[in-house]
């Protein structure tokens, strides 16, 4: 009777030569990245009051936080856990904004949203057995929050030739309203 080998299998179809090494019937794929890396906003003008306000808004609206720390201008979320059938398809992930003095004046923001993937191949649906392993951040998750953080401290601001035009035609206006009144 032959023995399934589910290890050497997992290796062959996961890894490919991808830095997998066997221990036993264990796989362990040691060529992830175990810390992704904070994207950051374009410098504001705004004081760091403000942008720390704007940031702790934007994070509350899907995160959980665990931590604040508002002098350091630094907020951690907890988990979000996604669990499901498949391997890897189970996932979680962390927020972490640090909001930054920079010394030529403005602020600065931050983001990064880890991401671990689930390795448990037995029960992949019980959180409290989850391998997790980082597989690098969501960067569009990340995306997302740079954007609303933006729509929030950015105004629009009229181009140069849109208030030449409404100046025109205020001015327009005047000379109509001027001479019907003659």
């Amino acid at each position: 009777m032959r023995r399934n080998r589910p290890g050497i299998v997992l290796c062959f179809l996961l890894a490919a030569g991808s830095g997998c090494t066997m221990l036993g019937n264990a796989v362990s794929n040691l060529s992830l990245p175990t810390r992704a890396k904070m994207k950051y906003s374009p410098v504001y003008p705004q004081s760091f009051e403000d942008v720390w306000g704007a940031a702790k808004e934007v994070a509350v609206r899907d995160w959980r936080i665990e931590t604040v720390d508002n002098e350091r201008g630094r907020l951690v979320s907890d988990w979000d856990v996604v669990l499901a059938p498949s391997l890897y398809a189970g996932t979680r992930r962390k927020l972490t904004i640090e909001v930054q003095r920079q010394k030529k004046g403005g602020v600065r923001v931050g983001i990064e949203v880890a991401r671990h993937v689930n390795e448990n191949v037995k029960e992949p649906l019980n959180e409290a057995e989850a391998e997790w392993m980082a597989k690098g951040s969501d960067e569009e998750a990340e995306q997302v929050l740079l954007y609303r953080l933006d729509s929030r401290l950015t105004r629009f601001q009229p181009s140069p030739e849109l208030l030449r035009r409404l100046e025109w035609e205020k001015a327009q206006g005047a000379a109509e309203r001027k001479s019907s009144t003659k």
